[in-house]
C-alpha cells in the first residue's frame, strides 16, 4: 500500500529532506530571490475569510505549488517564467475544507471529493474515527487506502 505521504503524484505531501528543500525554494520565491515558474498578476483576488475582492493581486507558482499570494510585487523573473495577465479575472487559489466529517455526509470519500473539488477545494481536513466507530478496524484501513487515489490530500 502506498500512502499519500509516499505517493509521488502528491509531492507537496512528502515528508522527506527533498520536501524541506522544496519548502526552502518556495520561501526564496516568496521573498523574491528565486524566479517563479509562473506569475499570475493584476488579478482580483477573492479572500474567502473576509468575503472581499482585492484588486491588483498576484500569485507566484514554483514547481506546481503556490509560493506567494498577495499584492502586486516585482518578483525575480527568468526567461522561463510564464507571465499571465489576469486583468478582469478573479483569482481563487485552492480552498481548504478545514473541518468536516466525511462519513456524516453519507458519501464515500471518493464521492465527497468529487462534490467539493468542483467548488475549488484542494485540501480536506477530516477525522477517521467515524469509520472506526461504525466499521471497526476495517474502517480505519479503508481511509488510507482510499486517500491514495484522490486528487487532493485528505
Amino acid at each position: 500500500m502506498v500512502t499519500v505521504a509516499e505517493n509521488p503524484r502528491y509531492p507537496h505531501t512528502m515528508n522527506t529532506c527533498a520536501d524541506l528543500n522544496h519548502r526552502k525554494i518556495l520561501s526564496q520565491v516568496a521573498l523574491g530571490n528565486v524566479a517563479p515558474d509562473t506569475v499570475i498578476r493584476n488579478g482580483l483576488l477573492f479572500n474567502a475569510y473576509t468575503g472581499e475582492f482585492l484588486a491588483r493581486q498576484s500569485i507566484w507558482i514554483k514547481n506546481g505549488m503556490i509560493a506567494y499570494v498577495g499584492a502586486e510585487q516585482n518578483p525575480a523573473i527568468s526567461d522561463e517564467t510564464q507571465i499571465i495577465d489576469a486583468d478582469g479575472m478573479v483569482l481563487l487559489p485552492g480552498l481548504v475544507e478545514g473541518h468536516t466529517h466525511i462519513l456524516s455526509s453519507r458519501y464515500s470519500i471518493e464521492e465527497f471529493i468529487r462534490c467539493v473539488i468542483s467548488c475549488g477545494v484542494t485540501t480536506v481536513i477530516t477525522e477517521a474515527v467515524e469509520y472506526y466507530v461504525i466499521v471497526g478496524k476495517d474502517g480505519l484501513d479503508y481511509v488510507p487506502k482510499d486517500r491514495t487515489i484522490l486528487p487532493v490530500p485528505v
